[in-house]
């Protein structure tokens, strides 16, 4: 009972307070970029070819330069973080709208269409 009361104290003070707690969310969010970059480079060698290898110590190098970006201007990573999510859910929409297999079995938003794409077997 305790931890939820600190909870919802802790998100009505998030309510009351949104430029702390954005600082605060983007300094997490460049932890965790930072350590698992740090992960990707250190198990980088459990890949099957050099490929992968490289692969994952790329993808670690991003993670942690990006980790880095957001810890060093939290101010600009804010607003670095809100685009970049602004964007996924936008293309993720149009993607969705436009690609009716996100909807097959599903019920479509208002003005997508819900009907899968026609696939045809037969050889011509």
């Amino acid at each position: 009972m305790t931890a939820s009361v600190l909870m919802m104290l802790v998100g009505m003070l998030a309510i009351l307070l949104p430029a702390a707690s954005g600082l605060a969310a983007t300094i997490v969010v460049g932890v965790l970029l930072l350590c698992g970059g740090a992960l990707h480079i250190a198990l980088a060698w459990r890949g099957a070819h050099r490929g992968a290898i490289a692969g994952e110590f790329l993808l670690g190098l991003v993670y942690g330069v990006i980790g880095l970006v957001l810890l060093g201007n939290p101010v600009a990573g804010l607003a670095s973080l809100i685009l970049a999510i602004s964007i996924y859910l936008a293309v993720k929409g149009v993607r969705n709208c436009f690609l009716r297999d996100g909807f097959v079995g599903r019920t479509a938003p208002a003005g997508c269409s819900s009907t899968p794409p026609s696939r045809s077997l037969s050889r011509s």
